[in-house]
């Protein structure tokens, strides 16, 4: 749980807390990020001092990598959803049960999990034509 309280100490901009839990944090890749993309660079100095005190900077395992995505980053608008759900956004390189292939449905899982009052007005879209025929 400490990389997570570091990271919102960078984001909400806690300084006194960030340096008070320093001490006992192992830098990696994605508090880096964070880090470097803070309007304080205070942040990111003292990581990278941290980090070359302990060797090095942590990485990330393949499975944890989305941590890497900054707060900036996932600060963009990209509620619309309807407008990007077709087909080819779908579809994983992953073999699967549905005609061979396998679907990638994290964005419309996320906004189903949005509370209403986090979503962006949504002009009407025309619904997605399936053919299963196939």
């Amino acid at each position: 749980m400490l990389p997570q309280a570091v990271r919102a100490c960078i984001v909400g901009d806690y300084q006194n807390v960030f340096d008070e839990l320093l001490p006992d944090t192992v830098p990696d890749a994605a508090l880096m990020a964070e880090a470097k993309e803070s309007s304080n660079a205070h942040y990111a100095k003292a990581l990278t001092e941290r980090a070359r005190a302990l060797g090095g900077v942590k990485a990330l395992a393949a499975h944890k990598q989305w941590q890497e995505n900054t707060q900036r980053s996932l600060m963009h608008s990209d509620n619309i959803v309807l407008s990007k759900i077709d087909p080819s956004n779908l579809i994983s390189e992953v073999p699967g049960l549905y005609n061979g292939l396998s679907f990638n449905t994290k964005s419309v899982e996320l906004m189903a999990c949005l509370p209403d009052v986090w979503k962006l007005p949504q002009e009407p879209v025309a619904p997605v034509r399936v053919d299963y025929s196939s």
